[in-house]
């Protein structure tokens, strides 16, 4: 077993949510600052951060089980695959919450 395939489930596992709680913590704290320097792109970094280690975490998980063997256990199948369900669903909330957040940004009214 290769590093990616060894490390890949743990990172959709560990690293996508605590992404998404880190953009959840920044982007509420740097809102302030971007509004009132009128620099709006600093509202945008954070969710794209967050979304492309989701995107990182889906797309590892997905080459895990493309490239498995037949013989790959079924403990280690059943943990690349909720790695996966785990890394897309983070990738679409850090989407609907980066959507919603552009939309109702004070700096935009």
């Amino acid at each position: 077993m290769s590093p990616v395939e060894r490390w890949a489930p743990w990172w959709a596992l560990i690293i996508v949510p605590l992404a998404f709680l880190g953009n959840q913590s920044a982007a509420y704290a740097i809102v302030a600052l971007a509004c009132r320097s009128q620099h709006h792109v600093l509202v945008h970094v954070f969710p794209a951060l967050a979304f492309a280690a989701a995107v990182l975490g889906v797309a590892l998980c997905g080459w895990c089980i493309r490239s498995g063997s037949g013989a790959i256990r079924a403990e280690r199948r059943f943990l690349v695959m909720v790695s996966l369900a785990v890394a897309a669903l983070f990738a679409l909330a850090t989407l609907v919450q980066w959507y919603v957040a552009a939309a109702l940004s004070p700096c935009l009214q």
